[in-house]
């Protein structure tokens, strides 16, 4: 499994608002997903948009993200920058969608000095997106500690590139 780090444009209604920072998202139960920003005089908004034609809004459907989406600076205005796990889905989206993408730095997760069991988790986790607790019945493990794991694994992959 590889994880990819994309840097994509902004959606024309977040461009328009001037967003300094990003907090969050969340997936309604209509398939909409609500954005919470905080605007550069300190107000926090909340967008909620049917992001079908965003390619982060895509991603989400395939996999998983392994930060919160950051806004970056840049001379021309503002990118969004998260770390995705890279499949077969991503790399089709990234085909689809090459008019919104910035940049993209693709890495083996191997490069990070997991622990096999690390390695195991997050191999499972990129096979067909399974759920934590069926991963943990894989591994034989709790739901608890399968999330602890794939919470360490993951931090040592953003660590790499903070």
């Amino acid at each position: 499994m590889k994880v990819a780090r994309i840097t994509m444009k902004p959606c024309k209604l977040l461009q328009n608002i001037k967003p300094k920072n990003y907090i969050g998202f969340k997936v309604n139960h209509e398939g909409m997903v609500e954005h919470y920003i905080e605007c550069i005089n300190g107000s926090k908004r909340r967008l909620k948009v049917n992001c079908y034609n965003c390619f982060l809004g895509r991603v989400l459907e395939y996999s998983y993200l392994i930060s919160i989406p950051k806004i970056i600076a840049t001379n021309n205005g503002i990118s969004i920058r998260f770390f995705t796990l890279y499949n077969a889905r991503v790399r089709e989206l990234l085909r689809e969608f090459r008019d919104q993408i910035i940049d993209v730095v693709i890495d083996d997760y191997r490069n990070y000095y997991l622990t096999p069991r690390q390695l195991q988790i997050l191999q499972l986790l990129g096979d067909d997106r399974k759920s934590i607790s069926n991963i943990a019945k894989n591994m034989g493990i709790s739901k608890t500690a399968a999330s602890k794991l794939l919470d360490k694994a993951l931090k040592k992959i953003i660590k790499k590139y903070a």
